[in-house]
């Protein structure tokens, strides 16, 4: 009886593929033990971009404030107003122009594959992208990186951005400075010039949001110095008024 090829080869079976490991991998239980892996990375910006991704395109612009921001970057793409927002001919002094920037920019580059004005969301999607991965530089650098993954689930656990972190909103991208702002203070100590940059890029980004970064503690120490000021002056009205 004659035996075929086949039958002679009996070597180990083949590896598996690179797409069959990784999916064995997303697969196995996440253990809870602080360690770090590439499953846990993996698993954490998939939730991250599930989260982010749905909702910025596919519909209509949301009435009211989507329609007026979507007005604002339609006139900057067709009538030039880029210096000044702008919308049906009037100005609108509501928020400066940075988001109106990033939107229109963004409208523009993917027009060939996306109505205006779902292109212009997407610049809500870049700025809560911003903020998450700020979030979690933070929170991070000030404890471990399971507390960066903790505060980004937190956050993104906020009913209140289940609908504006997904439309056209000038207010996300002062959520961006805030985040890219405080990140930058936790490296001032260690690592002060480029803290102090970070630091001013998210600031400048919120104080052009029209946000006061430091508005209300400035205004407690500027009511406290105030105080001790006048106190100051009653104790040497009262000195005098004893020396006299």
């Amino acid at each position: 009886m004659s035996l075929r090829s086949d039958d002679l080869n009996t070597g180990s079976p083949k590896p598996p593929s690179k797409a069959a490991r990784v999916s064995q991998a997303l697969g196995q239980p996440i253990i809870f033990d602080g360690t770090t892996s590439p499953v846990k990375k993996a698993r954490f910006i998939i939730i991250c971009a599930a989260w982010i991704l749905p909702g910025l395109i596919g519909h209509d612009a949301w009435k009211p404030d989507e329609a007026v921001a979507f007005g604002i970057i339609h006139s900057m793409l067709k009538d030039g107003y880029w210096l000044l927002p702008t919308i049906a001919g009037e100005p609108s002094f509501d928020y400066p122009p940075l988001y109106y920037w990033v939107g229109a920019a963004l409208s523009f580059i993917f027009s060939p594959v996306l109505p205006a004005h779902d292109g212009a969301r997407l610049a809500t999607g870049l700025f809560m992208a911003l903020a998450l991965t700020y979030l979690y530089k933070t929170a991070t650098r000030l404890f471990d990186e399971r507390a960066g993954r903790v505060a980004v689930l937190l956050m993104i656990g906020c009913l209140g951005l289940l609908v504006r972190g997904h439309q056209m909103n000038p207010e996300v991208a002062a959520l961006a400075g805030f985040a890219i702002a405080i990140y930058g203070m936790t490296r001032i100590r260690s690592e002060p010039r480029k803290g102090g940059v970070t630091t001013g890029v998210g600031a400048a980004i919120v104080e052009q949001l029209g946000v006061d970064l430091v508005g209300e503690d400035k205004q407690v120490v500027l009511d406290r110095e105030r105080g001790d000021f006048l106190q100051l002056l009653q104790r040497l009205d009262a000195a005098g008024g004893v020396g006299g």
